[in-house]
């Protein structure tokens, strides 16, 4: 029987204030917007931590760990699980557990090699959404640590998709919020087993449950329009 007072609550998909936009292509033409595109302080973090009785959160920023580093030296209570989302040519896939950060536009292949050398786990956020890499699954299953089968900011029937490709290919599931404003943060919740093994190695090992809110089209528009405004206005 698991023992209760080593469940971890989690939230393993959040962005800073120092996710910035990715890389945008517009027919030939490749640019970058440098645009904000996370607005979560860590102060934010903290309190919606302890409002949603979480113990803590994976910070995954755009293309980078300097805000997940910066805010896992914070003294705090709370758990900070250093990640990376990053842009692949096929899609996004994130990385827990690095301390070097990994460049984007890379085949998802070279990507995923990348973080296994830096002692990372993979999880394939929203992976058969617009910018998820599901449909390639099959030419790398066997590298892949986690599927995202939860997030709060995708439709249900998309995370159905998921969950159903992380039994096919017996994946370990996770859930996150995609969080890029404070009121979505714990939208979506992973409960980690860590009775026997650190966290890292108990999502590898599926010792995870997953549960959270899966928004109508109506709440996933309603908190994208809220960080359009922030992000464009």
């Amino acid at each position: 029987m698991s023992d209760p007072y080593h469940i971890k609550r989690l939230d393993l998909h959040v962005h800073t204030i120092y996710s910035m936009s990715p890389r945008l292509k517009v027919g030939p033409i490749s640019f970058y917007l440098h645009l904000r595109d996370g607005f979560n302080t860590f102060k934010d973090i903290r309190m919606r931590v302890r409002e949603r009785g979480l113990d803590g959160v994976a910070i995954t920023d755009h293309n980078t760990i300097k805000g997940a580093k910066k805010f896992a030296t914070y003294e705090s209570d709370m758990i900070i699980l250093v990640g990376e989302e990053i842009k692949t040519l096929a899609g996004d896939i994130i990385a827990l557990g690095i301390e070097e950060e990994i460049k984007p536009h890379l085949p998802p292949e070279e990507t995923l090699d990348i973080i296994k050398e830096l002692n990372g786990i993979t999880i394939l956020p929203h992976p058969l959404a617009k910018k998820g890499v599901g449909s390639y699954l099959k030419n790398f299953s066997k590298k892949i640590d986690a599927i995202e089968t939860l997030n709060s900011m995708i439709p249900k029937v998309l995370n159905q998709k998921a969950n159903s490709l992380a039994n096919e290919f017996k994946i370990p599931k996770t859930g996150g919020s995609d969080a890029h404003i404070p009121e979505s943060i714990g939208d979506a919740v992973t409960e980690i087993d860590c009775s026997n093994e650190p966290i890292l190695e108990a999502i590898k090992k599926g010792r995870t449950n997953v549960y959270g809110v899966n928004h109508s089209l109506l709440g996933i528009t309603r908190r994208k329009l809220k960080h359009w405004k922030l992000k464009y206005f």
